[in-house]
C-alpha cells in the first residue's frame, strides 16, 4: 500500500495516533532484534579473532609488541577481504535462474575479478606486514592461518549433528536399491 492509501483510511485523530503508536512499536522491535543479532554476530567475531590472535601469536612466536602492531593491520585486511566477498555473494544472489550464457559469463568474470582484487589486497598488505615483522614470522603466520582454518573446519564438522560424510543420496541406501552407477 502506498502512503496515500494508508492515510486515506486514517479518518480520525485516534486512528492516526493508533497507527503512529503501532509504527513506533514496530520500529522499536525491529531495532531491538537488529541490535540483538548484531551483538551475537560481533561477539562471535570477537571470540573468533581472539582465538585466531592467540593461535597466530603462539605459532609465529610473536612478541607482545609485534602482535600489537600486526593484528590491527591484519584485521583491516580481513575486513576488506570480507567486504569484497560479501559484495561478490550479493551480486551472485541477485542473479536469477535460469541464466543466459552471457549472464553466466558475466558472473564468472565478476567472481574472477573479486579473487583478483583479494590477491591484490593481500600483496599490498604483505608490504605493510614486512614493515612490522621479519619474513620468517610472516611465513609462520601464513602457515598458522592455514592450520587455524583447517582446525576450525574440523571443529565445525565435529559440532554438526551426525550427518553422513558424503553428500551422495545413494550412500545411505541399501546396496540393492542404489542406482547402477553407484553400485560397486
Amino acid at each position: 500500500e502506498s502512503e496515500y492509501q494508508i492515510f486515506y483510511y486514517l479518518k480520525t485523530e485516534k486512528d492516526y495516533k493508533n497507527y503512529y503508536q503501532d509504527y513506533k512499536n514496530y520500529i522499536c522491535v525491529s531495532e531491538y532484534v537488529i541490535n540483538l543479532v548484531n551483538q551475537v554476530y560481533y561477539s562471535k567475531i570477537d571470540e573468533y579473532r581472539k582465538r585466531q590472535k592467540e593461535f597466530f601469536t603462539k605459532r609465529a612466536n610473536l612478541t607482545e609488541q609485534e602482535a600489537e602492531k600486526f593484528f590491527p593491520v591484519y584485521n583491516e585486511l580481513q575486513q576488506k577481504k570480507m567486504q569484497i566477498n560479501h559484495q561478490s555473494r550479493q551480486d551472485a544472489v541477485r542473479q536469477q535462474q535460469p541464466l543466459s550464457e552471457e549472464e553466466c559469463l558475466k558472473a564468472i568474470d565478476a567472481l574472477a575479478d573479486a579473487q583478483i582484487r583479494i590477491a591484490q589486497l593481500e600483496k599490498e598488505y604483505l608490504e605493510k606486514f614486512k614493515k612490522i615483522l621479519p619474513a620468517s614470522k610472516i611465513l609462520a603466520i601464513q602457515r598458522a592461518e592455514d592450520q587455524f582454518n583447517s582446525e576450525l573446519v574440523k571443529e565445525m564438522q565435529r559440532s554438526r549433528p551426525n550427518i553422513p560424510a558424503t553428500n551422495r543420496p545413494s550412500a545411505n541406501m541399501p546396496q540393492g536399491n542404489r542406482p547402477p552407477a553407484a553400485r560397486q
